[in-house]
């Protein structure tokens, strides 16, 4: 697991994150520096993170084991009733960030592109 910092566009706008990526390459992005730029109100607590769309109020909670390094079995809810994870069940903790594939990100629904190898989110 490395960190870097990149200029990534979310929402349309250049914002600068870092991102974390897999020995075998893969990009992964920080959940709540991503969900804050779209309007969520982001907590770390208790090894979860739970995020509450600003205009919304509904929340979803993103867990882990709690402790820091690659997390397996991280899940997550949205209203109580869905689970989700990546594909391999995994969730990279660094901090008090949780940094996720583009393919959890699209289960929130958020789409990642990389165009120019520029990471391009929208909701």
């Amino acid at each position: 697991f490395a960190l870097e910092e990149m200029e990534i566009y979310v929402d349309d706008k250049p914002v600068m994150l870092f991102t974390g990526s897999t020995k075998e390459g893969e990009l992964l992005y920080p959940l709540c520096g991503v969900m804050g730029h779209m309007g969520y109100d982001c907590v770390y607590e208790a090894g979860s993170w739970q995020l509450t769309p600003i205009a919304e109020g509904s929340e979803i909670a993103l867990m882990t084991d709690g402790k820091d390094g690659l997390c397996a079995g991280a899940m997550g809810s949205v209203g109580g009733m869905i689970f989700l994870a990546d594909d391999a069940a995994r969730v990279h903790v660094y901090g008090e960030e949780a940094y996720v594939t583009a393919q959890l990100l699209e289960k929130l629904n958020v789409n990642c592109l990389l165009v120019g190898g520029v990471p391009v989110i929208h909701p």
